[in-house]
Parts: structure tokens; C-alpha cells; sequence
């Protein structure tokens, strides 16, 4: 019997976005504070303004920006936080624009593994198709998908849709991802079964404590997929 085909998602599943876009925040709420006071509580706010932004604008780096201006553009002394404000900025921009982005442990060797087993891989995964596309091509991994798949909302749609573009059973199709809310939940309700792997560097908007539903399973590392997929 052929081996069941696989969903994954990419940010923070395959590698971690959440770690430098919070060290970024962090570097931003220091400038602002430096400036502004300890009363400003910068991330709070935008943390704030993304949850607002985000069923309007979507996800990706644009509503990001859009965001962080947001945000910045309400402090009274943001014409003194410019200039450090936009060398941060433009820090950030190049790290995401020019350097592969930091794959998981194991992420790799994983995906060649489960390839050489026969399964079929996919992504399936929030965002811009432009900026998707080249974090996946600057991370070495794209030739590992026979699909890679870009949506605005992840929802049992999409992944209806993706099964029937490629042939797939859904019963037989497993869905990987950090996100309860987006990856595992709209998978189960297609009727795919789902491998959670908790994000290292946990998201607010996605931030889930409780435990996988029914259905699904957790691990704690990329590289346990080996093992949970094992053939019984």
C-alpha cells in the first residue's frame, strides 16, 4: 500500500518565523521606550493592532508593516523614533528578503526520509503567494513538494480543494502544523487526520493551550514525524 500523502504548513512549522519577527518587536518596543518612557507597552499595542488588522488585511509581511505603522504613528514622539525605527526596519527586511530562514532541527533530513518512503508531500500555508514562494525557495526545501499551496484563509475549503486537485483521499491524508486554530482544526473537519507540533516560539493570534482534539495527535519536535509515521 502506498504510503499516505502529506500536508504541511511553513511558517513556524518548517521554520521559525515567530523568533525573529519577536526579537524585531523587542528591538522596537526598546527604541520606543528609550524615547517614549516605560509606559508606552509598544507590544501590547500592536499586538493589538494586528489582531484587528489581520481579518481585514490578511496575513503577511505588508499587514505586518501596516501594522507596525500603525502602531508607531500614535506615539506623539515618533518624529525622534524615525530614524531608529527605520534602521531596524530595514535590518528586518533584508533577514527576511536575502537569508534562508531558520529551519527547525531535523526539518531536512525529515522531509528526505518521508520522501524516500513513498509519501506525497504538500504545503499548505497562510500568507502572500511572492513572499511564501521565496522563504520556501531560499529554504532549500521546495523540491521536496509536489505542491505548494498559498491562501488567505486555511480553512476546510482549502484543503477540500487541495485533495481534489491532486487526487486525495482524505482519510488517508494528514495534515502537519503548529496552529490549532488554522492547520488542525479546519484539517479534522475536512476530514484529514492532523500531527500538531507546537510552535517553539508561540504566535498570539494562533497561541492555543489546550490539548490536540480528537483526531489529532502531538509531538514535540519536527523530526518525531519518523517515528509517528512510522508504518505499524
Amino acid at each position: 500500500m502506498a504510503a499516505d500523502p502529506l500536508i504541511f504548513d511553513a511558517d513556524d512549522t518548517l521554520w521559525d518565523e515567530q523568533a525573529t519577527l519577536q526579537a524585531f518587536e523587542r528591538e522596537i518596543a526598546a527604541i520606543v521606550t528609550r524615547i517614549a518612557g516605560p509606559q508606552s507597552d509598544f507590544i501590547a499595542r500592536f499586538l493589538e493592532a494586528e489582531e484587528r488588522n489581520i481579518p481585514h488585511i490578511g496575513y503577511g509581511f505588508a499587514s505586518y508593516t501596516y501594522s507596525l505603522a500603525e502602531t508607531l504613528s500614535a506615539f506623539p514622539e515618533y518624529p525622534h523614533l524615525r530614524e531608529d525605527v527605520l534602521g531596524a526596519y530595514r535590518g528586518l527586511y533584508d533577514r527576511l528578503a536575502n537569508e534562508p530562514p531558520p529551519l527547525f532541527p531535523g526539518v531536512q533530513e525529515t522531509l528526505g526520509e518521508l520522501h524516500r518512503r513513498g509519501h506525497r508531500l504538500f504545503v499548505l500555508t497562510r500568507g502572500i503567494p511572492g513572499e511564501q514562494k521565496h522563504k520556501l525557495d531560499l529554504s532549500g526545501l521546495a523540491s521536496f513538494f509536489e505542491d505548494v499551496r498559498i491562501v488567505q484563509r486555511k480553512d476546510a475549503r482549502a484543503f477540500y480543494g487541495l485533495c481534489h486537485d491532486h487526487g486525495l483521499d482524505p482519510a488517508r491524508t494528514t495534515m502537519i502544523g503548529n496552529s490549532l486554530r488554522s492547520d488542525i482544526h479546519p484539517a479534522l473537519k475536512a476530514g484529514l487526520s492532523a500531527i500538531w507540533i507546537p510552535a517553539e516560539t508561540p504566535w498570539q493570534h494562533d497561541a492555543a493551550a489546550e490539548p490536540p482534539p480528537a483526531g489529532a495527535q502531538r509531538i514535540t519536535r519536527f523530526a518525531d514525524l519518523v517515528k509517528a509515521l512510522a508504518p505499524a
